[in-house]
């Protein structure tokens, strides 16, 4: 099953790439500008057996597109543009995937959970394995090229926090970040990629300058955005698979997810109405 939906979406991104590849070469025979565009992608963890193929997408990733820090300031016009992410903070990414975009002097931003730095990562499962980087790593790490960016305290899902709860949780993990490094930091992402729009506010005004979600979206001339989605990209790509990704192919399952929402809360409204639980007609409205 995993597979034939992975198959799905590789087809449905092959159409999406032919298209924008259309859109462009009529844009170049009109003589009509092309904008920069931009794409953020998102890893977890990058393992020893998986570093040499993390390399090579590295470096077709320098081939294929201009790489750039995740707020994505000063696209140039017509070019491709492609920030590297990664969510927990494992010390899998500083072993093995942060030596190697140094090497390619490829920038990166690191979403750490500060609650559990140098800890496993439970919310993975006891039995993953996986650990986040100790205080002296995420130190280390720190540069120019190298950002670090809040993923709250302790990994929850902020949707189902009261108030008080979801502000700690935000300024609390600026706050120690911060602290740990001696300087600001004003990214943020959100842990399972669920939020809503009182949270965008909070983070606000906790100081972020930008929150990342995982919804796989491609940005025209929007990299002050203050909500940015991502792709999702896994050394276990496909080649192809993640060519599409780099690419911006995969920006057409953000309208996908969004039907099936729709759809879903569709279904959830009349199979109440079926059952007599909401009236037919409400102020005069079906």
């Amino acid at each position: 099953m995993a597979t034939t939906t992975r198959l799905i979406k590789l087809g449905g991104s092959i159409v999406a790439f032919g298209i924008s590849t259309v859109w462009k070469q009529c844009c170049a025979f009109l003589a009509r500008p092309v904008q920069g565009d931009f794409v953020v992608l998102y890893y977890h963890a990058v393992p020893p057996g998986q570093r040499g193929r993390f390399v090579r997408q590295m470096e077709d990733l320098t081939r294929w597109a201009r790489p750039v820090h995740c707020n994505g300031a000063k696209l140039a016009p017509g070019v491709h543009h492609v920030a590297v992410t990664f969510d927990d903070g494992f010390r899998s990414v500083f072993e093995n995937a942060i030596p190697e975009m140094a090497k390619l002097g490829i920038p990166s931003t690191i979403f750490i959970p500060s609650g559990y730095i140098g800890a496993p990562a439970t919310w993975f499962g006891e039995e993953s394995g996986q650990v986040t980087m100790s205080a002296d790593e995420v130190r280390k790490i720190a540069s120019e090229l190298t950002w670090i960016g809040s993923h709250t305290v302790n990994h929850p899902k902020l949707v189902s926090l009261n108030e008080d709860q979801a502000r700690r949780e935000l300024s609390l993990s600026k706050q120690q970040l911060e602290e740990l490094l001696g300087r600001d930091v004003v990214l943020f992402s959100f842990p399972y990629g669920e939020y809503n729009e009182r949270l965008v506010h909070w983070c606000r005004e906790a100081g972020y300058e930008s929150v990342f979600t995982t919804v796989p979206t491609r940005l025209f001339h929007r990299p002050g955005q203050y909500v940015q989605g991502r792709v999702s990209v896994d050394p276990s790509d496909w080649r192809l698979e993640f060519r599409l990704k780099v690419a911006g192919a995969y920006s057409w399952l953000e309208g996908a997810v969004a039907l099936k929402r729709w759809l879903r809360s569709c279904c959830a409204f009349f199979g109440l109405r079926a059952r007599g639980r909401l009236p037919s007609r409400v102020n005069g409205v079906y």
